[in-house]
């Protein structure tokens, strides 16, 4: 009974993430009835003062999550069936899969506001682990302090230490199949061979937090994150994979993730940048290089699927590294035309995870003083944005695009764009659930 409970509840929460319209870079449905504190942060100047919006842009101060980034779209006969994954972060064995454990505290639901019914369906199951590449450092979680000691769902969410204060997490749900990974794999590698041996790509599967952080007794709820990074790269023939879980593991019990939203802090980018960067050979500073900056009271976009005040209670810090190096930032509309001068960093509306680019639907080029002739394209959903300054040291230029052309967010043919900017270097850096998205990998393979 308790199973499934837990799967119909994962089932429709998937549910609520795909019918939300995808837009902006994060925080609540655009041009909705959301109120507006949804996605409120207050600016704290902790150095010089803050660059202001570039002309001509006009970044929404309330943006949708990306909803099916944190729910994957699946397509594949494989959502006909589902159980549920046994495996922990903490190991790299292949265990058996075994009923899941009812939770060890039981906590009523507050009082939220229930969205709209939806259509609930059925997640594909994965019962098999790809053997790591690496093994992974061993940590006892449990002695970190990090891991939810009570899971409560609400409005099908689930939701970590909902009652202790400064603790609670909304975690978002991940399901996918091994053999939409494969083809995820597949469609990389047929960028590299059109592309040539001039180029090099590269794919980066983000995690979401639920990969680290679910409460006891829920660990299995979800489909086992790592598994499926590490099953693109096991299909892979000649595009290189970075095993982003690996590089975020050793870090859990640092800032990596929010815990009022469906993004990751740029702190868990920097370490990804980092493994990116060395797998590509490019400079790469330590973060000490950069500038340091905050944003207090930042609330992301659990408050709008839950409607938990207490995440108001207990808001995030939104913290984020601006390069010291020169560089000019221009942005161009979605179909790489009438380009303006612009920013990495929007400031002064207090904008949250959308404070770096300050939206999607655009392509920006950033041109650096690095001299290495290195042109990175990297092809993103919003989990990309957190990773764009860390490349600033290391390319001489980058220019960031999105994955979702289906909603406008990019209008023109991927591979004819990589040729005509001369990428050298071509990085996929998309959240697990893109990765695991048919519709996702169709639209990348059938306009190439």
């Amino acid at each position: 009974m308790i199973r499934k409970k837990r799967l119909s509840a994962l089932c429709a929460a998937i549910m609520i993430c795909v019918s939300m319209a995808a837009a902006g870079c994060g925080n609540t449905i655009e041009n909705s009835n959301t109120p507006k504190d949804v996605s409120s942060a207050t600016v704290s100047e902790t150095t010089a003062a803050a660059e202001t919006t570039a002309p001509g842009t006009s970044p929404a101060t309330t943006a949708a999550p990306e909803t099916s980034e944190s729910a994957t779209e699946t397509t594949t006969k494989e959502t006909a069936e589902a159980t549920t994954t046994t495996t922990t972060p903490a190991t790299t064995t292949t265990p058996a899969t075994t009923t899941t454990p009812a939770p060890t505290t039981t906590t009523p639901a507050p009082t939220t506001t229930t969205p709209a019914p939806v259509t609930t369906t059925v997640l594909p199951v994965q019962t098999t682990k790809p053997k790591p590449a690496t093994t992974l450092p061993e940590i006892d979680v449990s002695k970190l302090g990090v891991q939810p000691e009570t899971g409560t769902y609400v409005n099908n969410i689930l939701v970590g230490d909902i009652n202790l204060g400064a603790r609670i997490r909304v975690l978002f749900p991940f399901g996918g199949a091994y053999s939409v990974g494969a083809d995820f794999a597949r469609m990389a590698d047929e960028y590299q061979t059109k592309l040539g041996g001039g180029v090099r790509v590269y794919t980066m599967g983000i995690p979401l937090a639920a990969a680290f952080y679910m409460p006891k007794g829920y660990e299995n709820t979800y489909t086992e994150e790592h598994g499926c990074i590490l099953n693109i790269g096991n299909n892979l023939k000649s595009a290189t994979n970075i095993d982003t879980y690996a590089a975020l593991y050793p870090h859990i019990a640092e800032y990596i993730y929010s815990r009022t939203d469906h993004h990751w802090q740029p702190l868990g980018a920097y370490y990804a940048a980092q493994a990116f960067c060395e797998e590509a050979g490019v400079p790469f500073p330590d973060l000490s290089a950069y500038e340091k900056k905050a944003q207090q009271n930042f609330v992301g976009s659990g408050l709008y699927y839950t409607g938990l005040q207490q995440l108001k209670t207990y808001p995030d810090t939104f913290t984020y590294y601006k390069p010291r190096n020169s560089y000019t930032v221009t942005d161009y509309n979605v179909y790489f035309g009438n380009g303006y001068k612009s920013t990495l960093f929007y400031e002064n509306a207090g904008m949250g995870y959308c404070t770096i680019l300050g939206g999607d639907m655009k392509v920006t080029e950033i041109n650096t003083d690095v001299k290495n002739g290195r042109v990175l394209v990297m092809i993103k959903d919003s989990y990309g944005n957190a990773l764009t300054p860390f490349f600033v040291n290391g390319f001489q230029k980058v220019y960031v695009i999105d994955c979702r052309r289906t909603d406008g967010y990019f209008m023109q043919n991927y591979g004819s764009f990589c040729r005509s900017v001369g990428a050298t270097d071509v990085l996929f850096a998309l959240s697990l659930s893109s990765c695991y998205s048919s519709s996702r990998i169709n639209v990348l393979r059938n306009y190439f």
